[in-house]
């Protein structure tokens, strides 16, 4: 099936975040963890201060759902994708974590660094089936969540959360304020990133603090692997940053004490992903299955990328940015 019968697509030439010209990144991209049909390219924002990617033509809002109907979220208590292997395999790997140094930094990320916090009220959105959110309230953390995948919202309920199935701009939001407010890889997937930071800034209390979670276009693995990069997957990923694009992208929605940084804390879950795609084509190929090599490999790149993030700083697989109202 061609790509234009199942989702309609548009040209965007120009930088979305710093309006600066494009250069072609990658083309003959396609969907190899879910299996949508397509063909897709990215391109990379000219202006050296900023290399935001974005997938160039860029699926229209209207039809991006069409490549969620498999999606992950769907999968009962299941936080993590096809990629990161069993239980025994994801076991070892936090004992490594623990060698490398990062198991602590690790568990902060799985609750946006709040275990460090005085609890309060807190909205994650996209807050897929809950596992997230889950363990926010287990901090004592009054949570909310928001979701438009009303199957994922479902999920999330059924674990007593509570969750809206619907947009952030509804107004079922109008009037509520948040002390914080927090998102782990949705900004990657939205049409309109800005739009939903300034509408986060609204509902975010006096002092309020956002916390979000993105790919890293600049990172170890994504110069590493280039197209086989797990960060890459065309098409739900619509633009994916690098530190200075982020905080470009914050402080045009007014936001102020902008803290990004990188981290590969989480990078084997990247690693792992990646191999897959390099070695085995996909992530739903037969071969691409937990394995003494994978999990060789996955430590060994795991090691690299967390000593090139500890040597350049902007060089771990996700970006982290805190700011503040």
């Amino acid at each position: 099936m061609e790509k234009a019968k199942l989702i309609r697509t548009e040209e965007r030439q120009n930088c979305p975040c710093c309006g600066a010209g494009q250069i072609p990144l990658y083309s003959g991209l396609s969907d190899r963890i879910f299996g949508v049909s397509g063909s897709w390219s990215m391109s990379q924002c000219s202006n050296v201060d900023c290399q935001l990617a974005w997938l160039n033509p860029m699926p229209l809002g209207s039809d991006i759902a069409k490549a969620y109907r498999q999606y992950y979220t769907h999968t009962p208590n299941q936080a993590d994708d096809p990629s990161t292997g069993t239980s025994i395999f994801k076991a070892i790997q936090l004992g490594y974590a623990t060698l490398l140094g990062c198991a602590a930094e690790r568990s902060s990320m799985e609750v946006y660094f709040l275990d460090r916090e005085t609890p309060g009220r807190v909205l994650e959105v996209g807050s897929g089936n809950g596992v997230r959110l889950k363990r926010l309230v287990d901090l004592g953390w009054d949570g909310e969540g928001q979701e438009i995948d009303v199957a994922a919202a479902d999920m999330a309920s059924s674990l007593g959360l509570q969750v809206h199935s619907g947009s952030i701009y509804d107004t079922y939001f109008s009037g509520k304020k948040y002390d914080r407010i927090v998102s782990n890889h949705v900004l990657e997937h939205l049409h309109d990133p800005a739009g939903m930071m300034i509408r986060c800034r609204e509902l975010l209390g006096e002092k309020g603090e956002i916390t979000v979670i993105t790919p890293n276009i600049c990172s170890f693995g994504s110069r590493l692997f280039g197209r086989n990069w797990r960060g890459l997957e065309p098409p739900r990923h619509i633009q994916i940053y690098s530190p200075a694009s982020l905080r470009q992208l914050l402080l045009n929605c007014g936001y102020s004490e902008i803290s990004v940084f990188s981290s590969a804390a989480r990078a084997d879950l990247v690693m792992t992903g990646s191999i897959n795609l390099a070695f085995c084509g996909s992530l739903t190929s037969s071969h691409a299955r937990p394995s003494l090599a994978n999990a060789v490999m996955t430590t060994l790149l795991w090691t690299l990328a967390r000593l090139s993030n500890f040597i350049y700083r902007d060089s771990g697989e996700e970006l982290v940015a805190i700011a503040r109202k």
